[in-house]
């Protein structure tokens, strides 16, 4: 079967880099991208299975790239928000704006990937039969 797309979302190029190198070993294609507006452009061309997104970025950040994500564009690709904000206004704002998941940084790549497979594996209200 074909690798999962993973879209990984984030403004430090050192977690950047670990994040990407430690979900190839894990099967997954890996796109990035360092704030929410390069996001936007890489889905203009890409269709990534799950995005991994954090919050505090410059440019565009998390929430602003969440509320693009499901309202302009129309998209219900799955989002687990990857944070080291530590305000439940803001993880319930990320919540409210379309996230499916938050997590919080720091946070072992094992666990993450488990939390990426589940909400892969869930199913898109477009798929939804009626």
């Amino acid at each position: 079967s074909p690798r999962p797309k993973l879209l990984v979302v984030e403004d430090d190029p050192t977690i950047r880099k670990l994040l990407q190198m430690g979900f190839r070993r894990h099967n997954y294609d890996c796109l990035v991208a360092e704030n929410g507006k390069a996001a936007q452009e890489l889905l203009r061309h890409a269709q990534p299975d799950v995005i991994l997104l954090d919050l505090l970025m410059p440019v565009m950040d998390g929430l602003e790239f969440l509320k693009w994500l499901r309202q302009t564009a129309r998209l219900d690709i799955p989002v687990l928000v990857f944070t080291s904000a530590n305000d439940a206004k803001i993880i319930n704002e990320a919540l409210r704006c379309g996230a499916n998941l938050v997590a919080r940084k720091p946070m072992h790549l094992r666990v993450l990937v488990q939390a990426l497979s589940k909400l892969m594996s869930l199913p898109r209200p477009e798929s939804t039969a009626t």
